[in-house]
């Protein structure tokens, strides 16, 4: 299924089905086809569905209780599930996977969602009661957004959903788009439309009779419990085992598959278990253009060679190197700002991506595994040993992790925050060389900037972008697990090309799993990353598995932007006729930043690619009369 959507209004909505109707139209991609309605005086709510998933298309509801549900699903644990629901009584009417999660929401409502793995976004209506409920699965999740005005409730996948709604206006949040013209994006159900919020991952929204709207996380972690003992390489091959299962659980059965592939940890890691679970496994690398440059140093702008590597071991791997990307970077862009109703920040990456998904459907593939995420979970870096084993008075690891050179790093990172900025300045730190590296760093215009007060955002730049040292890395990788959404992207992705994306090391069981072990498996002896290696070991090239050197996808868009200046400067001048990018936009510093930038110049590229990619968003809201 491709989407949901709905309303409730306590005082009636005369021709609901109506209604109901235009959000459906709203919503219609080229890869879905509409699906059932489902309405009552009081509420009423449809759906979408992909046209080659085997779907119910349709609001589902219970006989003895007059329960409605309809849900965007992908269940991916179903043989625990079925089982589990057969244990406690449950007949399954509907077995596929929105039929599933229907059938535990009648058995156990909320606490459901701790049973279930996989992708997901519902709403529940209980005519009796009144109540409504909406959810979406942990980390990674189809999206689901609302608007709530006097006692009603509506919701969609899309704003594009609600805006079909005659009582819902659309309207820009200013300073929402402020905030993210800094790269903040704000609390955590904001939206850059006025009125329209986001529900995150891994919570639940209830609404019952005329009472507001109440947003509860349902996904938590308990990270003050007792770490486990044991070895790495025990827990390596446990992770082993649970990551091979959800890389199997993943992955279609009836189709071929298919996964984006660089030389990396986390991709190659996901390829070399995919071949494990099946015969033939498609795999797409992107190229980067010539003359881009030489990377920074630990840094790696082509990967195919490792690729290339991993298939010549891997027996199944079917090794696809994408051709370089030679159009100009923002083609594809208003296609993403169309889809998304948003910006699309990651503009180096957006051609190959969106090549590699097209590739894969024309090979008959409908589903892509990624490695997203897995800097989060399985590859995190383990943080700083020796400051974890000093703030918990652990002396034998203390003694275990020391070197000069960690104790020194240990001391600058607990001097208290004035002086550690100073010392990233001096060490020759971009953002702490300026008094507010918010400004100076990113297109916003001055005067808007001190319209929507965003000085008053600073701590949390520097908390985003320059974090604190600590102790524990597992606090801040849960803060980002729940905050990071990335299921908008995949909704776009999915409504541009038919191919899902799927993420395995973003699974939640994979993240329970490596969040509830101590990071001294994740550091060890002064090697980052060392879960994941040891997990891979005799799984992948040493090449590969060993390498400190990360990848730079879109590394070649500085030199595309350069290839086709006419573009570039069409590009500024489209912005200088356009009322909402004078107003929010510093054009100025962009075309100097162009202009630098075309003279083999030194420029601040994320000034000049920030403010083109939120640029076309802006063009976009005033083709849609948005002001």
């Amino acid at each position: 299924m491709s989407a949901l959507f709905g309303y409730v209004r306590p005082d009636g909505v005369p021709e609901g089905e109506g209604l109901l109707a235009r959000m459906r139209v709203a919503l219609a991609g080229p890869f879905d086809e509409a699906g059932g309605l489902w309405a009552d005086v009081m509420a009423g709510m449809g759906t979408r569905r992909l046209a080659r998933r085997p779907a119910t298309n349709r609001p589902m509801t219970c006989v003895r209780t007059g329960l409605v549900f309809a849900a965007d699903a992908r269940i991916d644990n179903r043989a625990e599930l079925c089982s589990e629901l057969k244990a406690a009584g449950v007949v399954l009417e509907e077995e596929d996977d929105a039929g599933l999660l229907f059938a535990a929401w009648r058995r156990w409502d909320v606490s459901a969602l701790t049973r279930i793995a996989g992708a997901f976004a519902f709403a529940a209506w209980a005519p009796q009661t009144r109540r409504l409920v909406l959810g979406r699965s942990a980390i990674v999740g189809p999206p689901l957004h609302y608007h709530e005005a006097g006692d009603g409730l509506a919701f969609a996948t899309m704003p594009r959903g609600l805006f079909a709604l005659p009582w819902v206006d659309r309207r820009l949040d200013r300073h929402t788009l402020a905030m993210n013209l800094i790269r903040l994006s704000g609390e955590d159900h904001v939206t850059l439309f006025a009125g329209i919020r986001r529900l995150p991952t891994g919570c639940v929204l209830e609404k019952e009779g005329r009472l507001p709207a109440v947003v509860r996380r349902w996904w938590e972690v308990d990270l003050s419990r007792p770490l486990p003992t044991g070895s790495l390489e025990d827990h390596a091959v446990a992770l082993r085992d649970l990551l091979a299962r959800v890389v199997d659980e993943q992955m279609p059965q009836a189709e071929p598959a298919a996964l984006m592939l660089s030389g990396g940890l986390d991709s190659a890691g996901i390829a070399a278990l995919a071949v494990r679970a099946r015969p033939h496994v498609l795999a797409f690398t992107h190229v980067t253009a010539p003359g881009a440059g030489v990377p920074p140093e630990g840094w790696r702008a082509d990967e195919s060679t490792l690729v290339q590597d991993l298939a010549s071991s891997s027996t199944g791997l079917d090794s696809r190197i994408l051709p370089f990307e030679s159009g100009y970077p923002l083609d594809g862009a208003d296609d993403m700002v169309r889809v998304q109703e948003r910006h699309f920040s990651n503009i180096g990456n957006l051609d190959w991506m969106i090549t590699a998904l097209k590739a894969a459907r024309e090979s008959g593939a409908g589903v892509m595994l990624t490695g997203m995420q897995g800097n989060l979970t399985a590859s995190r870096a383990g943080g700083a040993p020796f400051l974890a084993a000093l703030a918990a008075r652990d002396w034998p690891g203390l003694v275990r992790e020391f070197s000069v050179r960690r104790a020194l790093s240990a001391g600058w990172l607990l001097l208290p925050e004035p002086l550690r900025r100073r010392m990233l300045m001096f060490r020759g730190h971009p953002f702490a060389a300026t008094a507010r590296p918010w400004r100076d760093h990113h297109p916003v215009h001055p005067a808007f900037a001190d319209a929507q007060e965003l000085d008053a955002a600073g701590p949390v730049w520097f908390s985003t972008y320059m974090p604190p040292p600590q102790a524990d890395e597992r606090y801040r990788m849960l803060y980002l697990l729940q905050r990071q959404d990335i299921g908008l992207v995949d909704h776009a992705f999915t409504h541009l090309t038919g191919v899902e994306w799927r993420h395995p090391l973003a699974d939640r069981r994979v993240a329970e799993f490596c969040l509830q072990l101590p990071n001294r498996l994740f550091h060890h002896q002064g090697e980052p990353r060392t879960m994941m290696r040891e997990m891979l070991r005799g799984l992948l090239p040493e090449s590969i598995r060993t390498s400190r050197i990360r990848g730079l996808q879109g590394y070649d868009m500085m030199a595309r932007l350069k290839a086709h200046p006419g573009q570039l400067m069409a590009d500024l001048e489209r912005l200088d006729q356009n009322a909402l990018a004078c107003e929010a936009l510093d054009l100025g510093r962009m075309r100097r930043c162009a202009e630098d930038l075309l003279a083999d110049r030194a420029a601040p590229i994320s000034i000049l690619v920030g403010g083109l990619t939120m640029g076309r968003f802006l063009c976009w809201l005033e083709e849609e009369g948005v002001r």
